[in-house]
């Protein structure tokens, strides 16, 4: 659970640090759908990593009472814009909005601290960029839709 923690703080900080470099790479329209065990997944974030060796910059959005999403690159930090033209891995993530548990570390400091743990919503596989199985390609010029139904197991 850690680890999707850390994955999670990386995707964003990744979001972000690119959403504030300059670059010419322009972003396309890209919206969606999410629907889980026959229902639209609300509330859940959706991440398009770039594959590796690819040119994208990762995307995001987060899904509506009917789990539609709009991607947002943070390119020129326009919300709602798209993302660039690549192939991304999806990763979807929704946890329960308590903590299940708290652990206990330590910060860079070295003083203890909690750490709650969330129970995901939806499956495992699909919270990693490593276990994905959900890859999509973003084309220039083109009002991209994805639609996902994600499976129980």
């Amino acid at each position: 659970m850690i680890k999707k923690i850390i994955f999670s703080f990386f995707c964003l900080s990744t979001v972000l640090f690119y959403g504030c470099v300059s670059s010419e790479l322009s972003v396309h329209f890209v919206e969606g759908t999410v629907v889980f065990n026959d229902q639209p997944l609300s509330d859940a974030l959706i991440s398009f990593i770039p594959k590796t060796g690819g040119n994208g910059i990762p995307a995001i959005g987060k899904t509506d009472e009917n789990g539609h999403f709009l991607l947002t690159s943070m390119q020129g930090g326009q919300p709602n814009r798209g993302a660039v033209a690549a192939e991304y891995i999806v990763v979807i993530t929704k946890n329960k909005d308590k903590p299940s548990r708290i652990e206990y570390s330590r910060d860079i400091d070295g003083k203890p601290m909690e750490i709650g743990i969330y129970e995901s919503l939806v499956p495992e596989k699909y919270t990693l960029p490593t276990t994905s199985n959900l890859i999509v390609t973003v084309e220039k010029k083109k009002r991209n839709q994805f639609n996902f139904i994600l499976d129980k197991n």
